[in-house]
């Protein structure tokens, strides 16, 4: 069954090969309108994480920001659908980068690097983008269900030069890639059981935040750099921004303060990454699903 879903899944991604750049923005605002005003896909979890955020807003206001996420996600599935088969020539002249000289001097000490990102932009656009400006990019990436997931990942980043390593056995990957001296992509704004995060506040509201990214900083000494996208007001190119390595504190209290207040520095990090283009982050995901928060 996998392997039947995954052949349709790439001949659909074969036929995207053949719209034009126009006519595929045009498609992806078109399939954003669609899945607001036709589906409604995931509306009341939309409008109940944009209440929690913006209580404030007028009516009007939240519809008018609501169109532009769906109008972001509308185009974000066609970029994906085009992007297996898009020559690397061409897909190379989308991106404007931002800041790489912060994560030439993280890679200078030899040890790797743990990129701190998470949905913002194009977030596929954005790691295949360091890919092929020259850099060893490997994801932590969950298993998706119903796919075959060596099919799938192969499509949209191996054929960008994009590595990625399963999260079931993440630290051996992770590790490995790190003596390698390579950039390990690692979300920080998804939903994660007790037993893998730590409680943090993002965007006023408690979550939870995995915790291995400052686990592993902490252990192999390694810098931690911050990466986001945003897709440009053309609709086609895309930015890529590299900040400077994150100041981790060692010394704060004992190890389960330590753990909290360098996890909740990375949330503060990507809110106001998130922040500078809001609309472009997956609202349409359950982000605080932790006891104790109302709505």
């Amino acid at each position: 069954m996998d392997k039947c879903k995954s052949l349709i899944i790439i001949g659909l991604l074969y036929m995207c090969k053949f719209i034009p750049d126009k006519p595929a923005i045009s498609l992806g605002i078109a399939l954003g309108n669609l899945l607001q005003k036709a589906i409604g896909f995931r509306k009341k979890i939309i409008y109940k994480n944009i209440d929690r955020v913006y209580p404030h807003w007028s009516l009007e206001e939240k519809r008018t920001f609501i169109k532009k996420v769906y109008r972001h996600f509308g185009l974000l599935l066609v970029e994906l659908c085009r992007m297996p088969f898009m020559d690397n020539k061409k897909f190379k002249k989308l991106f404007i980068y931002h800041g790489l000289e912060h994560l030439n001097a993280a890679l200078s000490h030899k040890k790797g690097v743990m990129i701190m990102t998470g949905h913002l932009g194009n977030w596929e656009y954005g790691a295949a983008a360091m890919a092929l400006a020259g850099y060893d990019v490997r994801l932590v990436a969950k298993k998706m269900r119903n796919v075959d997931n060596t099919m799938l990942y192969g499509l949209l980043r191996a054929r960008k030069s994009v590595r990625w390593i399963g999260k079931k056995k993440a630290m051996y990957g992770i590790f490995r890639a790190l003596k390698s001296n390579a950039c390990v992509g690692f979300v920080m704004d998804q939903h994660t059981s007790r037993t893998e995060g730590v409680v943090i506040d993002f965007l006023g509201h408690r979550a939870r935040a995995y915790a291995g990214l400052y686990t592993i900083a902490r252990r192999k000494s390694v810098p931690v750099v911050p990466v986001y996208s945003w897709r440009d007001d053309n609709m086609r190119h895309h930015h890529i921004k590299v900040l400077p390595a994150v100041e981790l504190c060692h010394e704060h209290g004992g190890s389960e303060e330590r753990l909290r207040y360098n996890t909740q520095k990375f949330m503060d990090l990507f809110e106001k990454m998130m922040m500078t283009h809001p609309d472009q982050w997956i609202w349409m995901h359950r982000r605080w699903k932790i006891p104790g928060n109302h709505m």
